[in-house]
């Protein structure tokens, strides 16, 4: 199942004395903080969840797929970076390949 913004504003909204398009608005606005702030550069940590950072991906030569004799050069380039919180880790650990089919196979 792909969770969107919707999903995460449905969520919330029950436990808050908001209403679902008040929520929603919350949750966009936080969403925009986030992009805001990666955009400057800077690292966002949220604890307990993980942390954004912007890396700079080398510059280097990529391979042509239809013509793999030609080599393609392709300059440095921003990126941002996701490293998952130490309980976020320890939940997709447990997590097997059995159970990622079942759940995706659900969906269709």
């Amino acid at each position: 199942m792909t969770i969107t913004k919707q999903h995460l504003a449905d969520y919330l909204w029950k436990d808050y004395n908001l209403t679902e398009k008040e929520m929603l608005k919350l949750v966009q606005k936080a969403l925009d903080f986030i992009s805001a702030a990666l955009a400057n550069g800077n690292k966002v940590e949220i604890r307990n969840f993980g942390m954004f950072e912007v890396r700079v991906a080398p510059a280097h030569l990529a391979i042509n797929p239809k013509k793999p004799t030609i080599k393609i050069p392709m300059p440095a380039k921003c990126i941002v970076k996701f490293i998952p919180g130490k309980e976020m880790r320890e939940g997709v650990r447990k997590l097997t390949p059995d159970k990622i089919k079942r759940a995706r196979s659900k969906k269709k």
